[in-house]
């Protein structure tokens, strides 16, 4: 088991930061990212996933994790295949965690898009 460090991106797209952990394998997890108040989750998984689980998961301490859930509903946000999903919660923090499968390289990606409104003072 490794933690994975993810590459930040805050430049390539206007009002997103991209966190990405690459070459994940069975029983890594990726060390948390904090999120923007307010914050719209798109999480991505690609890779050779060989029997193996993506699974996302938010944390408020940055050391006790649960798992998020897809929007508009109760599952897991947990991938067995390439997948894009959204998540109902907004937690401090974020990661990805791998379990499972054999020959295993999946990397996980979310897009964090920071909620503005304007509101009278």
């Amino acid at each position: 088991m490794a933690t994975i460090t993810p590459t930040i991106d805050r430049d390539s797209i206007p009002g997103v930061v991209l966190a990405s952990w690459a070459a994940m394998a069975t029983n890594d997890v990726g060390a948390g990212v904090p999120i923007a108040y307010a914050a719209d989750l798109t999480t991505q998984a690609t890779g050779t996933f060989g029997g193996g689980t993506i699974t996302w998961q938010g944390s408020n301490d940055n050391t006790n994790w649960s798992s998020l859930t897809q929007r508009s509903g109760t599952t897991a946000m947990a991938f067995t295949a390439a997948g894009m999903g959204t998540a109902n919660e907004n937690p401090a923090w974020i990661r990805p965690a791998v379990t499972s499968g054999t020959s295993v390289v999946i990397k996980g990606v979310v897009a964090i898009h920071a909620r503005y409104a304007k509101a009278p003072y």
